[in-house]
């Protein structure tokens, strides 16, 4: 029903025979109206959504199973980059532990512009810690921001890997 294009990742509706329809006209007003057509809309934070056999899907979901042959059921699709597009080269398989790695935002509060770096007063030194597997982990004080800043990205490396956060804006 759906052809992908793979150097975009957007869907388009193919033609349909009369027999996915009660009557001939049926099959024809849609395809009129449909086939060659983008498929789907947008629905919220950049994701676009396509509706198949009165089911809701999600497109990056879809790009990904038709350039992978692989049904992600069960699975997190993951835009490998910031931008959410659904071109096959930046979607890649994930568990949902890996894809919260990357959902991070600055809280309102921070004041240093680095996630998990803040000013510890007590110890006038700046602090920087990780969270991993639902546990904090101290990395340690440090005289300056850069090199709290260093620490935190040593440790977004070690511990996520490809899967390091990507600072979101209050958009999203």
């Amino acid at each position: 029903r759906l052809r992908l294009d793979v150097l975009t990742g957007h869907l388009y509706w193919r033609s349909r025979p009369a027999s996915d329809f009660s009557a001939p006209k049926y099959a024809m007003t849609w395809n009129k109206k449909h086939a060659g057509k983008r498929a789907g809309a947008e629905r919220g934070l950049g994701y676009r959504v396509v509706i198949v056999d009165k089911t809701r899907y999600y497109e990056h979901r879809v790009a990904f199973a038709l350039s992978t042959g692989r049904d992600p059921a069960g699975f997190t699709v993951d835009h490998a980059c910031p931008t959410k597009t659904n071109a096959p080269q930046h979607l890649r398989i994930a568990t949902n532990q890996e894809n919260v790695m990357r959902r991070h935002r600055l809280g309102r509060n921070n004041t240093s512009g680095v996630l998990g770096v803040w000013w510890h007063a007590g110890a006038d030194k700046w602090s920087a810690q990780i969270k991993f597997c639902g546990k904090k982990v101290h990395l340690g004080l440090y005289q300056d921001l850069a090199g709290a800043a260093e620490a935190r990205k040593q440790a977004e490396a070690f511990f996520f890997g490809a899967f390091a956060p990507t600072i979101l804006n209050e958009h999203g």
